[in-house]
């Protein structure tokens, strides 16, 4: 299953996923799935263009509204309470359909922002990885070494709707300060996811405290 929360990055990746399909020997399904958060729905019109999308193409369409969720201990918020939910959700419309992996369609743009992000904001070196094992499902994020450029550039190619789709709740005020500063230094996404990898692998332990 590929979550959807747009259509310019989980369309590009079921379009590359079908061509894979048809190419290889072990065949698989492919299902696109909409967790709605209880504080926005997706436009109608690109829900109704995702729909006709998937029939074209075989590919089922599974969708679930989340309750309101209560905040966590520790949680900042109730958009970081959202975003669990919408997780929990989207793992049991998985399961719920019979799917054997959830493949999240985040570039790699969002990769490098993650990991500064848990530095600077968070005082955490965090790089997440590309395949994660739960008891149920596997999760996966096959287009972490793409850049998003690459992709939105294919998304027009194969005619998914330009346009981005936010929550109006959500804070970008941190994002858009990563990509400034990020900008200001030369921005190369590659370059950089590579830089920081490297320097995971070679931490020098005599400057740690």
């Amino acid at each position: 299953m590929v979550p959807c929360s747009g259509l310019r990055d989980p369309l590009p990746l079921l379009d590359a996923l079908l061509i894979r399909c048809a190419h290889v020997p072990d065949k698989f399904e492919l299902v696109l799935g909409w967790a709605q958060p209880p504080c926005v729905a997706l436009p109608e019109e690109w829900r109704d263009f995702a729909q006709a999308w998937c029939r074209e193409r075989g590919v089922a369409w599974v969708e679930r509204v989340v309750e309101p969720p209560l905040a966590a201990e520790g949680e900042a918020g109730p958009c970081q309470a959202c975003r669990r939910a919408r997780q929990a959700a989207l793992l049991e419309l998985a399961m719920g359909a019979g799917c054997s992996s959830v493949l999240f369609p985040a570039p790699l743009e969002d990769f490098v922002e993650a990991i500064l992000a848990g530095l600077v904001c968070g005082g955490r070196l965090v790089v997440p990885p590309p395949v994660a094992d739960l008891d149920e499902v596997r999760l996966g994020w096959p287009l972490h070494t793409t850049e998003e450029r690459l992709v939105r550039r294919y998304g027009r190619e194969i005619g998914v709707p330009a346009g981005e789709f936010t929550c109006p709740h959500h804070d970008t005020r941190r994002q858009e300060a990563l990509r400034h500063a990020l900008a200001s230094l030369g921005w190369q996404p590659a370059k950089l996811k590579q830089n920081i990898f490297n320097s995971v692998a070679r931490v020098k332990p005599g400057y740690l405290p």
